[in-house]
């Protein structure tokens, strides 16, 4: 795996963070001390890209429109090597590919 160290510092931030989101933080989270957690798309791509997330949307239909993340199996053992345990009970409902949708914006 070829984590940047930025990118890996992110990763075990979020992973930190689903604890308090059910095992799925939202991309753009606040965490302690009002810090929120701050990458480029840059960043995200190397996590997701590195297999150790995907990302889903959730709709109006009941749940909090937005952007979260989803650890895969490789990214909780990568946090479980870094003393995270990721309980995931997420109810996904479309995969988001955000390194399409980073070309188009071109952030």
């Amino acid at each position: 795996m070829n984590l940047t160290n930025k990118s890996r510092e992110i990763f075990l931030e979020y992973a930190e963070a689903a604890e308090s989101w059910i095992g799925n933080p939202p991309v753009s989270v606040e965490i302690s001390g009002g810090k929120t957690i701050e990458g480029s798309i840059k960043n995200l791509s190397d996590i997701i890209n590195s297999g150790l997330i995907t990302l889903f949307k959730t709709d109006d239909e009941g749940d909090t429109v937005g952007v979260w993340i989803k650890f895969t199996e490789k990214g909780k053992k990568l946090a479980a090597e870094n003393g995270i345990t990721i309980i995931d009970d997420s109810n996904e409902k479309e995969e988001v590919n955000m390194i399409k949708k980073a070309k188009v914006a071109k952030v």
